[in-house]
């Protein structure tokens, strides 16, 4: 089974992440994930988002308890 990058599209071959020009194989079974440069991004915006929207949610919750 091919692992492609869902965003940049990167192939992991024998688990080296390589830019590829082509694509993967068109009968070969294809899984997405994230190589490491671009869960790295997607994490951050993940811990953004929940440090703007979520702040006193903590602290809420552990004064109703």
């Amino acid at each position: 089974m091919v692992v492609q990058c869902c965003v940049c599209k990167k192939i992991r071959i024998d688990g080296v992440w390589r830019t590829s020009d082509l694509s993967a194989p068109r009968f070969e079974e294809v899984s997405h994930g994230y190589c490491p440069s671009c869960a790295d991004d997607a994490f951050r915006e993940v811990r953004e988002y929940h440090r703007h929207n979520f702040r006193g949610f903590a602290s809420a919750k552990a004064a109703n308890s």
